[in-house]
């Protein structure tokens, strides 16, 4: 198991990343428009692979207030890595929050949530 838990911090463009084994609990927070998408990503796909072994599940709570396409793409790809622990048996869920007024957020929500096979909830913050 992945013992340590994964912290990247937040910038103007890049969101902030929190994975606390401990809770099970997996933030993805602020705006994501990192200049590089798949570098930035790419340190997160590979703990979630290596966290995924351990079998546990996880709650991903996803709390954006921008994202571009690129993003998006790699988002999924962080969604289907969760979807996988849930469809191994492995309690897990996705929270996509968004503002009340946020309309492109909440459908971006509902987009993701139809895409996947897992307990997808879109919620209001």
């Amino acid at each position: 198991m992945s013992a340590q838990s994964l912290l990247i911090e937040s910038t103007e463009r890049s969101p902030l990343i929190e994975f606390n084994t401990k809770s099970r609990v997996f933030l993805i927070q602020g705006n994501s428009i990192p200049e590089d998408t798949l570098s930035f990503y790419k340190p997160v796909f590979l703990w979630l692979d290596e966290y995924i072994v351990s079998g546990m599940g996880v709650t991903l709570e996803v709390d954006l207030k921008f994202f571009n396409t690129s993003s998006s793409k790699c988002l999924f790809n962080i969604f289907k890595k969760v979807e996988k622990l849930h469809k191994v048996g492995r309690q897990s869920n996705i929270i996509w929050f968004h503002d009340l007024k946020d309309t492109d957020m909440y459908e971006s929500g509902v987009d993701f949530q139809n895409l996947l096979d897992i307990p997808f909830k879109v919620k209001v913050k």
